[in-house]
């Protein structure tokens, strides 16, 4: 992406939500300070109950589907690796591991 936005001229931003939550940029203080020690491990639980469990709420409705929405673990799992990579200051996750229930 970075080289297709680089040859074609155009802006290419990354925006992660979850960059912006006052609990993430309080963790990235505490790391930053070396209040916490050394990183060796984070383990992040997330997910959603789907479409029907929320009300349909803010939930698109191709949640709904499990064969549209077979990528969204995906999708998690790559969020928070960018995640961790942000709370580290740009160094990257040496392995990323997912366990799904379902």
């Amino acid at each position: 992406m970075r080289a297709l936005a680089s040859a074609t001229g155009v802006h290419l931003l990354t925006n992660l939500e979850t960059t912006w939550y006052p609990s993430v940029h309080a963790a990235r203080a505490l790391v930053q300070e070396g209040a916490i020690g050394e990183v060796r491990k984070v383990v992040v639980h997330d997910g959603h109950g789907g479409r029907r469990r929320s009300g349909g709420a803010g939930v698109p409705p191709w949640l709904s589907d499990p064969w549209q929405r077979r990528g969204s673990a995906h999708r998690l799992r790559v969020l928070r690796a960018n995640l961790v990579t942000w709370l580290l200051q740009g160094e990257e996750p040496l392995t990323v591991t997912a366990v799904t229930s379902k």
